[in-house]
């Protein structure tokens, strides 16, 4: 059913814009081709990307722009995979070591140094000691200088509190 209504007033109240209305885009052989040859290199090459792709159909001469061969890489859908994450093992080599899990309350401490900034741009540090297997915080020092000497009477006033543990 065709209304008398102007095209101008329909694209603008369905937001299109009017070029978009008038004719659509004729097959191209020439893209075909490229994107086959790009879907080609993409699953010889799987762990390189699209720059790389782009790189191989210009030598073999190929007439591709990089925004040309971006959309086409979206619109295909083709993907890098992701970088898997090397995961050092503790326990290998020849220096390695066995991590030890806690078993018991107080058997392994953990200690780490925060560091931050309060409101007028000042920095602070804390040193924070916790109980492995507890999950327990036992202690937090806070001050604008953490010195070595700080840190022992910190250790010293805990073993003599709760017993030395069994690893640091």
């Amino acid at each position: 059913m065709v209304m008398d209504v102007p095209e101008r007033r329909v694209c603008r109240v369905a937001g299109q814009h009017r070029s978009t209305q008038r004719r659509t885009a004729p097959p191209n052989p020439y893209l075909d081709r490229l994107v086959t040859r790009m879907r080609e290199l993409a699953v010889a090459n799987p762990h390189r990307g699209r720059r790389y792709v782009l790189d191989l159909l210009r030598k073999e001469r190929w007439s591709v722009g990089a925004r040309l061969m971006k959309r086409l890489w979206r619109q295909e859908g083709l993907l890098v995979p992701q970088k898997r994450v090397k995961h050092w093992r503790i326990g290998t080599g020849e220096n390695g070591f066995v991590r030890r899990r806690a078993t018991r309350k107080n058997e392994v401490w953990g200690m780490d140094f925060v560091q931050d900034r309060t409101s007028d741009g000042r920095p602070f540090r804390m040193q924070v000691v916790l109980d492995e297997y507890t999950r327990e915080c036992l202690a937090i020092e806070v001050r604008r200088r953490l010195r070595g000497k700080d840190m022992v009477a910190m250790l010293d006033e805990l073993t003599a509190i709760r017993g030395a543990p069994a690893h640091i």
